[in-house]
């Protein structure tokens, strides 16, 4: 069993390593299947959740849809950014019109 000292130091180091800054409205995908907790209801790998709020200087999440009282590690989860960029093959277009099918299903 782990300090809370000892807890608070390794998610600052998890932190700073990553460098995510979370907001309230992000969204965040779990990447964390090890939690000390085993009997509770915890996300589980590849689970979208929408943050809430945030905590501790960013070093807690909370999630839309869950009890306001429970708080996970932000290091648990990695921030999701939406890609803006066009595509690079200007040509995906054309190719997607000569995968359609000929007939009407």
């Amino acid at each position: 069993m782990r300090t809370l000292r000892e807890l608070i130091i390794q998610m600052i180091v998890a932190r700073r390593s990553r460098g995510e800054q979370w907001n309230a409205g992000d969204l965040a995908v779990c990447i964390a299947e090890n939690w000390e907790d085993k009997d509770g209801d915890h996300p589980k790998v590849d689970d979208y959740l929408r943050v809430s709020a945030v905590c501790g200087g960013g070093l807690w999440l909370h999630f839309e849809g869950r009890a306001p009282d429970l708080h996970y590690e932000a290091n648990a989860f990695r921030k999701v950014v939406h890609d803006l960029q066009h595509a690079a093959d200007e040509d995906w277009a054309d190719d997607l019109k000569r995968l359609r099918r000929k007939e009407p299903v």
